[in-house]
């Protein structure tokens, strides 16, 4: 007996879709989810619960230096970690702080974004008992519920002067912040940034052939100014697998009190500075050598910021001295 087999003839457009469909779906493409289980517990805690609460808020003035970037977004903090990654095409964002607290809040911020289908949603789950009460302890200074309150607020007064620049303002960057969530590319993790933590991240991102293109260390390089760690800093940024375009943000008081946001004073007492990672990695010079009083005196942090050459670009400062600073981006 002959078996005769009958060969069907696939439309040449259905051959097409179905190789489109396996390039679109295959493993190599999907998101890459990162495993931080190589960091260690939390250990450090700070008693100041309002280190979680948004304070430095023309964040927006960043938005020029990070739009274009993508690969990793490093950023210490809660609402900036969120902030930059909204800003920029990143395809991931590690949200690294020392402080336990801010780490598991950081989680709960993420799982809000994995539910909520809308940054008013946001705000709704943020204030929910449920999704505060294993990770706000209360403060002496401050309750549990009078933070997760006190969080959404500023969230929505910050959202008055943002213009679009953050997910706060813009419904389109907070999809683009919910798609990264949904498919695990925000992680909350414990680290320093002037440790061997950046070692291990550094691993961690080079198995997946990625790199860092921003990193977001607020006002973290004052304290470590004056308790002679500014070298350790640099150093260790040195070891993360940083993009030719990557850069540093951070922020410098002014010792002031208020800038003007759309012809209203607003508490704000922050220079906003923006480097090319790499240039602000060379300033290790100017800490090497340093005595231990010339380290705690303000004069040394002051001559690094002055080598990065900021100028002035918010027109509605109070005074001319209270100002937001950015790079130049050709620097």
């Amino acid at each position: 007996m002959t078996i005769q087999f009958k060969v069907m003839k696939v439309p040449r457009f259905h051959f097409i879709l179905a190789v489109i469909f396996c390039i679109l779906f295959s493993g190599p493409l999907q998101a890459q989810v990162l495993d931080f289980s190589a960091f260690e517990e939390p250990k450090v805690t700070f008693d100041n619960l309002t280190y979680i609460m948004p304070n430095e808020r023309q964040y927006f003035l960043f938005q020029p230096f990070v739009k274009e970037l993508d690969g990793v977004a490093v950023s210490v903090g809660t609402f900036r970690s969120l902030s930059v990654a909204s800003q920029g095409n990143f395809s991931h964002l590690v949200m690294m702080d020392m402080d336990w607290r801010i780490v598991q809040f950081n989680k709960v911020q993420i799982g809000a974004l994995k539910q909520a289908e809308n940054f008013a949603e946001f705000k709704k789950l943020m204030a929910i008992p449920k999704f505060m009460e294993d990770v706000m302890p209360t403060s002496k200074d401050l309750g549990e519920y009078e933070l997760r309150w006190k969080y959404v607020t500023e969230l929505e007064r910050l959202a008055q002067y943002d213009e679009g620049a953050t997910f706060i303002s813009s419904p389109e960057k907070y999809q683009k912040l919910r798609k990264m969530a949904l498919a695990g590319q925000i992680s909350s993790v414990v680290g320093n940034v002037a440790s061997n933590d950046m070692s291990l991240l550094s691993d961690e991102l080079s198995k997946h052939s990625l790199k860092v293109s921003v990193i977001d260390i607020s006002n973290v390089p004052t304290y470590l100014a004056h308790s002679r760690k500014m070298e350790v800093l640099m150093d260790s940024l040195k070891k993360l697998p940083l993009d030719e375009k990557a850069r540093v943000n951070f922020t410098v008081g002014t010792g002031l009190d208020a800038v003007k946001l759309k012809g209203q004073p607003v508490s704000d007492s922050w220079e906003y500075l923006s480097v090319k990672a790499r240039k602000y990695i060379e300033g290790k010079k100017f800490f090497v050598g340093r005595s231990e009083l010339e380290h705690k005196h303000s004069g040394t942090y002051n001559e690094f910021i002055s080598s990065l050459k900021p100028i002035p670009v918010n027109a509605n400062s109070l005074s001319s001295c209270s100002r937001a600073l950015q790079i130049l981006l050709g620097q």
